[in-house]
């Protein structure tokens, strides 16, 4: 029971919120890449522990490694001074103009409690949600409250949007960028944690939202065997129905357009893509959230890989599950009660045009069926609406609701 109330503590802040010695008053590691140091802090019940904070574990996805998979970091002379969060290029979280992160950007966060004794300690990787388009390694991490608890706790940064997720559907991008990124700090996780004093044999993989929709994906992934232990995915999962990018290369072509690569050729299209700058791609890609502008959330996200040596997902996530090709590991789900408010909150001076334009508005981005029949949309209509039949707007509370069924059903 106070095994299980120690993860219940990990849950609430995650979504959210040895081997390790002194030197000069801060926390020292030595890994096999290299020494890394950190410093020192507090929990909110005054236990001690080490933040190492921007432990690269892939070399910088920059210049002709841009849109390719990731590549294991070497390693360093001297020690490496992990105390800087770093963020993977984004629009701010309201989708305006303002862009912020940087390329170089595949680092993550290790937290250690200290503790007297050498026992290995559980570790929980937690993967950032933010549909795949937003967030951080650090975001919601809550380390001053998990580490009164005896556990190693491990964050990290992965491609997002076009960077992480862009798709040719063929060998010159196959996609999924940004879950590779994953795998391979989960591979760093067991190459490495033990220095910092966790069980690399014990690996609890966490997440939120897009993170929970990370969390599943890997079970279902070649990429991830044997490099974590059990999973939780908190509002999201990999069967989801906005999960699956359904027409990436148009995607990507679309963006292309918008930076001035309209090429025929996959290859010449990429390659003129690798020359404009990350800040440029990021503020274009809202130029692919047409017709509203929120909806899809990720126009850029997971893809079935056409092509490809190694493909991260070679098929739809649900006919995997059907086929039973998925790793036997505990796993724990759950949702979050109006988990399409959110979006509600950005498209709210857009009800009018969703109410007027509704077809069109549903059957791409909530059915995702282009040829339903308009009498289905009405129902669905109807039938979050609520209102009698001389009234069939509408409003935005109805219409979280019908974002939760977009995001998580």
């Amino acid at each position: 029971m106070k095994m299980l109330k120690g993860y219940i503590t990990v849950l609430c802040f995650l979504g959210i919120k040895c081997a390790v010695t002194t030197v000069s008053d801060h926390p020292q590691v030595e890994t096999k890449l290299g020494k890394v140091e950190g410093t020192w802090r507090t929990s909110f019940d005054g236990r001690k522990y080490a933040a190492f904070e921007g432990v690269p574990y892939a070399k910088p996805p920059t210049g002709d490694r841009r849109f390719k998979e990731p590549q294991p970091i070497e390693s360093w002379k001297g020690v490496w001074n992990a105390t800087r969060i770093y963020v993977c290029p984004q629009s701010t979280t309201d989708f305006s103009d303002n862009v912020q992160g940087e390329e170089d950007c595949l680092y993550m966060n290790v937290y250690v409690p200290k503790i007297g004794s050498k026992q290995l300690l559980d570790v929980v990787a937690h993967i950032h949600g933010g549909f795949f388009m937003t967030g951080y390694s650090q975001k919601g991490i809550g380390d001053k409250y998990i580490m009164g608890k005896d556990i190693v706790v491990v964050s990290f940064n992965y491609r997002l949007g076009a960077l992480g997720f862009l798709s040719t559907e063929d060998d010159v991008v196959p996609g999924n960028n940004g879950l590779k990124d994953q795998a391979l700090a989960l591979k760093w996780i067991q190459e490495n944690i033990e220095a910092f004093g966790g069980n690399r044999q014990s690996v609890t993989l966490t997440g939120c939202s897009a993170g929970g929709v990370s969390v599943h994906m890997h079970y279902l992934s070649p990429y991830s065997k044997g490099l974590f232990h059990r999973g939780i995915s908190h509002s999201g999962t990999a069967i989801a129905s906005k999960v699956i990018q359904h027409s990436p290369l148009e995607t990507a072509r679309t963006l292309a357009q918008n930076v001035g690569c309209n090429f025929t050729s996959t290859k010449m299209m990429v390659d003129c893509l690798r020359t404009r700058p990350a800040s440029l791609l990021v503020d274009k890609t809202k130029q692919c959230l047409q017709p509203f502008k929120h909806f899809p959330c990720c126009p850029f996200a997971p893809v079935i890989e056409k092509s490809g040596k190694k493909p991260f997902l070679a098929d739809h996530p649900y006919k995997l599950l059907k086929k039973g090709k998925v790793q036997d590991l505990p796993w724990i789900t759950s949702v979050v009660a109006d988990d399409g408010l959110v979006f509600s909150i950005f498209i709210r001076k857009s009800m009018d045009e969703i109410n007027e334009k509704w077809n069109d508005f549903s059957g791409r981005h909530i059915v995702h069926y282009y040829d339903s029949y308009p009498q289905v949309l009405d129902k669905i209509k109807k039938h979050y609406a609520a209102l009698d039949d001389d009234d069939n707007t509408l409003t935005a509370d109805e219409l979280t609701q019908v974002t939760f069924l977009h995001l998580l059903t």
